[in-house]
């Protein structure tokens, strides 16, 4: 089970960075009104709450690409954070 919801919020951060779905409430594409359905054939299915309309994207990336690109962000702010205390010291 952990690994459909591992799948499920890798589709939803993909469809959102694609712009397929929206992390903004105001939208009427908002994310929370969708529900993550499968991933088939390279693409993630979502389906309307209200319509049960389907819509798809092309499936992001890997758990593991997804924890690579995010620990390389963290690394690189705590290096700008470090230069940034350094440079207060002088």
């Amino acid at each position: 089970m952990k690994n459909l919801e591992t799948n499920s919020e890798l589709a939803f951060i993909n469809a959102i960075d694609v712009g397929l779905l929206s992390d903004l409430p105001t939208e009427d594409n908002f994310a929370g009104h969708y529900m993550y359905m499968y991933s088939d054939n390279g693409r993630d299915y979502f389906k309307e709450t209200l319509t049960r309309d389907y819509i798809s994207c092309t499936t992001g990336e890997t758990l593991l690409e997804y924890g690579n690109r995010v620990s390389t962000k963290v690394n690189n702010f705590i290096n700008e954070l470090e230069d940034y205390i350094q440079r207060g010291k002088k």
